[in-house]
């Protein structure tokens, strides 16, 4: 299967800033989170993990990082403290954390259903009040813009 041209792009983002690109995840591991959390994960979003399983522990020169498909899991599981109660864990129906910011300061999360043709829009979480913004209509037209230019998802 050839490499979509977008995710070679990301890519190299990530191997300007010493990233190892990191193997894809795999099929079975696919099935299994779709199985899980009862999702279908749109083509774009599929095409992501199979090109590259995100950057692991690693951050870009952006302090941008990426998580494996082992760590994506819902927004109101990543919410959760010891500490206090995040005002905007539950605001995020459908939604998915799969990176994050400067080691937390904010996540991004794309709504995944079960339907494989939605779009899977891209959220910034907060953790705090009010809720973070739509970033993006699409997991693709965020990454696009990332591949563009990192800074233009800040």
């Amino acid at each position: 299967m050839k490499t979509d041209s977008l995710w070679t792009q990301v890519h190299e983002i990530w191997r300007r800033s010493n990233v190892a690109i990191r193997p894809g995840a795999s099929s079975t591991d696919i099935a299994a989170f779709e199985s899980k959390y009862r999702v279908a994960m749109p083509a774009d979003v599929r095409a992501y993990f199979i090109a590259a399983d995100g950057t692991g522990d690693d951050m870009d020169d952006g302090l941008y990082r990426f998580w494996p498909l082992s760590e994506v899991q819902p927004v109101h599981e990543v919410l959760v403290s010891d500490r206090f109660e995040y005002s905007d864990r539950y605001s995020y129906p459908d939604c998915f954390v799969f990176g994050d910011h400067c080691i937390n300061c904010w996540d991004y999360a794309l709504r995944l259903t079960n339907d494989p043709l939605q779009p899977a829009p891209v959220f910034r979480v907060t953790g705090g009040d009010p809720p973070g913004e739509q970033m993006a209509t699409s997991f693709r037209e965020f990454m696009t813009r990332y591949a563009q230019n990192p800074d233009s998802i800040m």
